[in-house]
C-alpha cells in the first residue's frame, strides 16, 4: 500500500504546473496559449520571458528529483523508486491540474536522474545534444537519447547482476519517445508516403 501511496504522489508531484505559475505570476501569461503551447521551460524561454522559463526548468527538474527522494526515503523497494521516478515523469506531461496537458519530460527525467544516479543525467544530456547534432533533428535526437541512455544503463545495471534504474530509464525513453517521436523529422517523412 505504501509503495503504491508513493508512486501516486510522485506523479501528483509531477502534476504540478511550474510553467503555469512561472508564467502566471512573472509574465500573466499562460504557457498554453503561446508557441507551441506546451506546458515546458522551452516553450516558456521562447514565449513568455528569461526568468519565467528558467524558473520553469528550475521548478521542471525539481519535481522529478523531489518525487525520487521522497520516495527512498519513503523506505520502498528500488523498483518502487523507480516506478516513482516514472510516475513524475508522467504527471509532468499530463498534468492532473492542467486537463492532462503537460510539457514533454526531458528536465523531470533529468530530475529524476539526478537523483537516482547522477551520472546519467549527464548521460542523458550528452546523449540529447549529440544525437540532435547528428540527426539535424531536435525531435528525433531527444528520443535517441533517451535510448541510448536507457541502452548505457541497461548495460550498467547487467555488470551489477540487475538494478532498478534500468526500469526507470526504460519508462523514461517510453515517454519521450510517446512525446517526441511523433513529431520526428524520420516519423514526418514516412507518413508523407
Amino acid at each position: 500500500m505504501r509503495e503504491i501511496a508513493v508512486v501516486v504522489a510522485a506523479y501528483l508531484i509531477g502534476s504540478v504546473p511550474s510553467a503555469y505559475l512561472a508564467s502566471r505570476f512573472l509574465a500573466g501569461a499562460d504557457p498554453r496559449r503561446v508557441g507551441s503551447s506546451s506546458m515546458g521551460g522551452m516553450n516558456v524561454l521562447r514565449n513568455v520571458g528569461v526568468l519565467p522559463g528558467v524558473l520553469t526548468a528550475v521548478g521542471d527538474v525539481a519535481k522529478g528529483y523531489v518525487a525520487v527522494r521522497l520516495a527512498s526515503a519513503a523506505g520502498v523497494s528500488p523498483l518502487a523508486v523507480a516506478a516513482a521516478g516514472i510516475a513524475a515523469v508522467a504527471g509532468h506531461d499530463w498534468m492532473l491540474f492542467m486537463g492532462f496537458r503537460g510539457g514533454k519530460g526531458i528536465a523531470t527525467s533529468l530530475g529524476a536522474y539526478l537523483a537516482m544516479l547522477p551520472w546519467a543525467a549527464l548521460v542523458l544530456a550528452v546523449a540529447i545534444g549529440a544525437f540532435s547534432l547528428l540527426l539535424r533533428d531536435a525531435y528525433g535526437g531527444t528520443t535517441a537519447g533517451f535510448w541510448a541512455t536507457a541502452a548505457a544503463l541497461a548495460w550498467a545495471g547487467r555488470l551489477a547482476k540487475g538494478d532498478a534504474r534500468t526500469v526507470f530509464s526504460v519508462g523514461a525513453a517510453v515517454l519521450a519517445t510517446v512525446k517526441f517521436a511523433p513529431d520526428a523529422a524520420l516519423v514526418k517523412r514516412l507518413k508523407r508516403r
